[in-house]
């Protein structure tokens, strides 16, 4: 069945939905009534877009805060994917109304609405590798929402070999990421973004940032996470933990890949290795506040 005889248009999503997709819009099924997010691709345009949306076509899960593929069409012109639709609004959207001393219990409450989804995809041994804020979906009051992790277009799956260019969210990427060293890639890569969205939580905005974006690169490849006024001293050592990287002396390219692999696991194996873990010492700094009233 073609796709207009199936859906139903609602509207065209805007920025949430704005990202590597041509076409990206809120449908409605004609028979269920079921609400679905439907990604359209032309072949004849970015082919980086039809390798996203083939790869998130084939990432389809039954666990609530995941999504689920509804449909898929393609013709000699076009790939079109539909994903069950999930209400919300991104987190740096949701962030922006919470005053800064209500953050440290709201992120809490993140950490644990994202644990059984990382546990998933450990279970399933699927590393995301494009965390950030308009991937996470949230939905409902501060006091109590739910979150949703959307977009599997950059996902692979650690026990297969990935042999594609390198892809990477500017900002949020592990090193391991930035360098493409697909085959080193596991959860700690994507606790590493994790780490950058909190960071960003708390202050706004991403670290290490120039206007130059080789140099940008640079910095987030080498220079550890920075303190910031706006993040209280006692989840800035989870934060850094949650990135810790390698200060290269020289530039990665000029070593031997295998030099260049055992620096990058160094680093991955100082990381947090599970949310449960970081969850707890969240726990233990937001007690230590409590406990000193500050």
């Amino acid at each position: 069945m073609i796709p207009s005889e199936k859906y139903r248009i609602i509207q065209r999503l805007g920025r949430q939905q704005q990202r590597k997709f041509g076409d990206v819009f809120l449908v409605e099924d004609k028979f269920t009534g079921e609400s679905g997010t439907m990604k359209v691709v032309a072949k004849s345009g970015n082919e980086l877009r039809e390798i996203c949306l083939r790869a998130e076509a084939g990432f389809d899960f039954e666990h609530p805060q995941l999504p689920k593929t509804l449909y898929t069409f393609e013709t000699e012109t076009e790939l079109v994917v539909v994903k069950n639709h999930f209400s919300g609004v991104p987190l740096d959207l949701f962030l922006k109304s919470i005053k800064s001393k209500q953050k440290p219990a709201v992120l809490l409450h993140l950490l644990e609405q994202l644990k059984p989804v990382f546990e998933e995809l450990s279970r399933q041994q699927i590393v995301h590798l494009d965390i950030k804020p308009s991937n996470l979906i949230i939905n409902g009051t501060l006091e109590n929402f739910d979150v949703y992790l959307i977009d599997f277009g950059m996902a692979m799956r650690t026990d297969s070999v990935d042999h594609r260019g390198t892809l990477f969210p500017l900002g949020y990427a592990a090193p391991e990421l930035l360098l493409n060293r697909l085959h080193l890639a596991d959860q700690r890569t994507d606790l590493f973004a994790l780490g950058i969205v909190l960071w960003q939580s708390f202050t706004g905005k991403l670290p290490l940032l120039h206007p130059n974006p080789g140099i940008t690169t640079n910095l987030q490849l080498t220079h550890p996470l920075p303190d910031h006024d706006d993040i209280p001293k006692r989840y800035l050592p989870i934060l850094k933990r949650l990135c810790v990287k390698h200060s290269f002396g020289v530039p990665p390219n000029y070593l031997p890949p295998e030099t260049m692999d055992a620096y990058l696991k160094e680093a991955m194996d100082q990381r947090y290795v599970n949310l449960e873990e970081v969850i707890s010492d969240w726990k233990l700094a937001m007690e230590k506040r409590n406990w000193f009233g500050f």
